[in-house]
């Protein structure tokens, strides 16, 4: 676990909140990140100081609400110490450098992604799903069956928070690519099925026409596009996305 100091105020509703008026808030990141095994074994030969044996990550950020404040620093100990089995496995950034160097190993990953598939010559194949928290372990278990079972690369990680991980299949010819969209549809699927969304974050795009229908129903379609006609009468704006 990786827990991050940052020395900015506290939000004004954390103080005024009654459960908080009379002491100091538990640990409450404002981002948590996970990264998985094979997230991790793209990163270590761009940054080698994570540790050869380190199977998974999360990373988080907290605010301190002074510069004294060792109570919430105190608190994430206990709660890192109850997970981790090492110290070394917990790094601590509290300098603005520090955090940097977290930045970059957490921003590393993505670009280190795409620099391996334009290596393969086919495009990745990228979830950017979100289910509710209880169907989330579910969901987490069935990504990892169906990856393992496809015989493609693939790795996860993201905002696991927000129970919205991304996972990445990296194809390697024209067949797995096949494969890839059809697990794709696959798990899209599901995650509709569970209450979740098929677009947590990036938006539906040119490509996803078919599972925006499937997620939010014809009605759901036709309200949305009259919606734009308010705004965009002529039909003129960001032609093809969102509606065919």
């Amino acid at each position: 676990a990786t827990a991050l100091r940052d020395k900015r105020p506290a939000y004004k509703h954390l103080n005024q909140h009654p459960a908080t008026r009379n002491q100091p808030p538990l640990i409450a990141p404002v981002c948590l990140e996970y990264f998985d095994t094979r997230s991790l074994d793209f990163l270590k030969p761009v940054f080698p100081q994570i540790p050869a044996r380190a199977q998974a990550c999360i990373y988080t950020e907290q605010w301190l609400y002074s510069e004294n404040d060792t109570g919430i620093l105190n608190r994430w100990n206990t709660f890192s110490d109850a997970y981790a089995s090492k110290i070394e496995d917990i790094w601590c950034a509290q300098t603005e450098k520090e955090h940097r160097h977290f930045k970059e190993i957490r921003h590393g990953l993505p670009s280190t992604i795409n620099e391996t598939i334009a290596s393969f010559g086919q495009p990745k194949v990228s979830l950017d799903f979100a289910v509710p928290e209880n169907s989330f372990p579910e969901m987490y278990r069935l990504y990892q069956t169906v990856c393992e079972e496809s015989g493609i690369r693939w790795l996860m990680f993201g905002h696991i928070g927000d129970c919205h991980l991304h996972l990445n299949l990296l194809p390697e010819n024209e067949k797995e690519y096949a494969r890839a969209q059809m697990i794709y549809q696959q798990l899209a699927l599901a995650v509709i099925r569970a209450k979740g969304t098929i677009s947590a974050e990036h938006g539906i795009g040119k490509l996803k026409h078919h599972y925006l229908e499937l997620l939010v129903g014809k009605r759901g379609i036709q309200e949305l596009q009259a919606i734009k006609k308010v705004f965009d009468p002529q039909g003129i704006l960001n032609r093809g996305n969102v509606f065919s």
